[in-house]
């Protein structure tokens, strides 16, 4: 018998070729400002200093504004949806590294479908380096193909493409307004590395992972792609204490993803965390 999953993907890839199909016809035959679906979702880039130095790093972040009631998807592990993807073009030389993704969170929906979701404003951030012979006075134009799924009780498929232009210049200055705050909050839900293996400790049980958080409320764990599918996730995968039990169906599970730990009166606290089953224990 079909898995729920399997079910759920052949379901939403009718759904988004026949959405695909509309929006499609609806570019077509209309000015994108007539499009009901052209502001579901609304893509800016933007760089964290104007302009960068030969041989720095610059940081850009790519912008997501999304309709209230709407959600985008996390690139991990979903029930229902496909992470938004950015693929970028850069001039010769400049490397664009990978993109800083902000924690996602948690939704619920009926029949215990799990996915991890972005709403409201997203910022994903990139660092960007110039090489060390950019010439002063120059600049360099950078794209973005944005691709995503933007759901509510329907969705929608959509993508854009974003570009951005760096001035080369010797003493950058910092940004200020709008662009600063959406580089402070996006930081805020960047996930650190885990390297305070006193607090936080992950250990296995067979096949299950056991992490303890000492002294806090509420734990949450969004898995990535890099990670082994999690048993009943929409279960395990939050609990109101310092403990979670994670279980796999794998005979060489991988845990990997982020810990959202949560404490009395304080912001959360994320972490990047992976952990590998010794199978000679």
């Amino acid at each position: 018998m079909p898995d729920k999953r399997s079910k759920l993907d052949a379901t939403l890839s009718a759904a988004v070729a026949a959405a695909a199909i509309s929006v499609g016809s609806a570019h077509a035959s209309q000015p994108k400002e007539e499009d009901p679906h052209a502001d579901l979702v609304k893509a800016s880039v933007f760089a964290e200093t104007t302009g960068v130095a030969p041989g720095a790093t610059v940081w850009v972040g790519v912008h997501f504004e999304i309709n209230d009631g709407w959600h985008t998807y996390w690139p991990g592990q979903n029930d229902s949806g496909f992470g938004t993807k950015i693929e970028t073009t850069a001039p010769e030389g400049f490397i664009v590294g990978d993109p800083r993704w902000p924690a996602p969170h948690r939704y619920l929906a009926p029949g215990d479908i799990l996915d991890h979701v972005h709403d409201g404003e997203v910022t994903v951030l990139l660092p960007v380096t110039a090489p060390a012979d950019a010439e002063l006075g120059t600049s360099a134009t950078f794209s973005f193909d944005l691709s995503w799924l933007v759901c509510e009780e329907v969705c929608i498929p959509g993508w854009e493409t974003v570009t951005l232009t760096l001035p080369i210049v010797a003493a950058p200055t910092v940004a200020t307004g709008s662009a600063a705050e959406r580089f402070t909050i996006a930081r805020q839900r960047i996930p650190r590395p885990l390297t305070d293996t006193e607090r936080v400790s992950i250990e296995w049980t067979g096949q299950t992972a056991v992490v303890r958080v000492m002294d806090r409320k509420k734990l949450s764990f969004y898995p990535d792609e890099g990670g082994s599918t999690v048993i009943d996730l929409s279960t395990s995968g939050t609990a109101s204490s310092g403990v979670l039990r994670l279980s796999f169906d794998t005979p060489e599970p991988v845990l990997s993803g982020v810990l959202e730990i949560h404490g009395s009166g304080e912001d959360p606290v994320l972490f990047a965390v992976r952990s590998v089953r010794d199978t000679e224990d």
